[in-house]
């Protein structure tokens, strides 16, 4: 079907003097204001020509093609004009809304030739348009060959390699699940690189790091005014994330207010930022992550089902660090030699380090394993070769039963159980002056609530 010419005029006797005009030569359809004509554009309808009167209401002919030309730009835009206009009609021009114009009244022969023009020229910019998809699609072919900066791709993390490999190219919205620490951030930014929206932004949001209110205003932007201190309108993540990827992170910390509004742009993918009223459409491609248990929480009604359906679309699991003993070495190994790089040093691991560092269940995953390492190579105090004593100190989360076995590791577990049973004692101690309260006890700490859960289940304290 050959693409249509879309007519606007807010009276109807000129619609029906165009379509009598030009339906012989061209596929006519026609608007009666601004809105009506936007919305034949969402159908999905091919229009290949826009011409608009001017002087109409409530959008002018300027303000239509303005609008359509940053949702629709391969679109040839005309207007019909009076001279009378002249000011406004130079300046859309000059700023690249209006491609052409036609003054009124206009003669039949004048405008078929306009009409003509303006379709070789949208002709033109949909080959073009084609031939930038045939450059994508080989650009991610190549980058798909491409090395991951995800270490155990083909050894530990085989299997969600696998899923990486197929829901990476499409527009399906994906749930990564995984203790704190396992890299989901990295997954997420793997998923845009290899995606088709790869050239366009990767937008990041942490639902755990904002209050209820400040989180709407940062995922849906908010107008002027629309509370104290918006002096200035201020676009949301979602609109920031356009023709990209938004990254929502700790999906499970999000209040049931702000579930409602994620659920109607997951499904409609358009908004209302805080305090307007004026409907914006994103084109956006959703990742979420979360470590909490998403089904237990819709279980006791603390999230959405409506909204979990939507986000669990294609879920990826990444396995913790101590399910997946023999990516160890090449974390470390790769972390080593990124720090060396930065500090100028030239360190390796010696076979009892790594002996060691495999001993340890890593609570806090990939994070804490990189952050040994980082520290071992900055405290590195002249020995070329890092052992098991400058790890020490970073082993002091592990159960004395979980850090070593055997004789050939008595002399290292002695010093770990040592380190363990101390950070019981601080925990205890913090507990006590808390009055048992686990929230002040973390803040007596001075770390997170959920770190402190952890240590009082990997500790065994009660």
């Amino acid at each position: 079907m050959e693409p249509a010419i879309l007519y606007v005029d807010d009276e109807r006797p000129n619609l029906d003097l165009f379509r009598r005009s030009f339906d012989e030569d061209f596929r006519i359809l026609t608007a009666a204001t601004g809105p009506a004509a936007i919305d034949l554009f969402e159908t999905g309808e091919e229009i290949g020509v826009l011409v608009s009167d001017q002087r109409m209401s409530p959008m002018t002919g300027i303000e239509l093609l303005t609008r359509t030309e940053a949702r629709w730009p391969t679109v040839t835009r005309v207007l019909l004009t009076a001279y009378s206009d002249r000011d406004l009609l130079l300046q859309a021009i000059q700023r690249g809304k209006v491609h052409d114009y036609v003054l009124k009244p206009w003669r039949i022969e004048d405008l078929a030739l306009r009409l003509r023009a303006g379709m070789d020229t949208f002709k033109r910019h949909q080959t073009q348009a084609r031939a930038v998809i045939e450059r994508d699609l080989l650009r991610d072919e190549i980058r798909s060959r491409e090395p991951s900066d995800i270490v155990g791709l083909d050894g530990g993390l085989a299997p969600m390699a696998t899923i990486l490999d197929r829901v990476a190219p499409t527009e399906s919205t994906v749930m990564i699940r995984g203790e704190s620490g396992t890299g989901k951030e990295l997954v997420a930014r793997e998923l845009h690189r290899r995606s088709r929206r790869a050239d366009h932004p990767f937008v990041r949001v942490n639902c755990a790091a904002f209050s209820e209110g400040v989180l709407e205003s940062e995922l849906f932007g908010h107008e002027a005014g629309a509370f104290t201190g918006a002096k200035q309108a201020r676009l949301g993540r979602f609109e920031q994330a356009h023709k990209g990827t938004l990254f929502l992170d700790e999906i499970g910390d999000v209040s049931p207010a702000v579930q409602v509004r994620l659920l109607r742009v997951l499904q409609e993918r358009e908004l209302e930022r805080v305090g307007g009223n004026r409907t914006v459409r994103v084109d956006i491609r959703v990742i979420a992550a979360t470590h909490r248990d998403l089904e237990g929480m819709v279980r006791a009604g603390q999230f959405r089902q409506d909204l979990f359906f939507r986000l669990n679309v294609v879920p990826i699991e990444i396995p913790p660090l101590r399910a997946r003993p023999g990516d160890l070495a090449s974390l470390a190994a790769f972390f080593l030699d990124l720090f060396c790089r930065q500090l100028g040093k030239r360190l390796t691991l010696s076979p009892e380090a790594l002996a060691s560092l495999g001993r340890y269940d890593w609570p806090g995953n990939v994070r804490e394993l990189r952050n040994a390492v980082e520290r071992a190579a900055v405290l590195a105090d002249g020995s070329p070769v890092l052992e098991p004593e400058d790890f020490a100190f970073d082993m002091r989360l592990a159960a004395p039963s979980a850090v070593a076995s055997g004789p050939a590791a008595a002399a290292a577990g002695s010093v770990f159980e040592e380190i363990a049973l101390a950070e019981v004692e601080r925990i205890k101690d913090a507990l006590r002056r808390a009055g048992g309260s686990k929230s002040r006890a973390a803040r007596i700490l001075g770390i997170p609530r959920t770190t402190l859960n952890d240590r009082l289940r990997r500790l065994d304290i009660t």
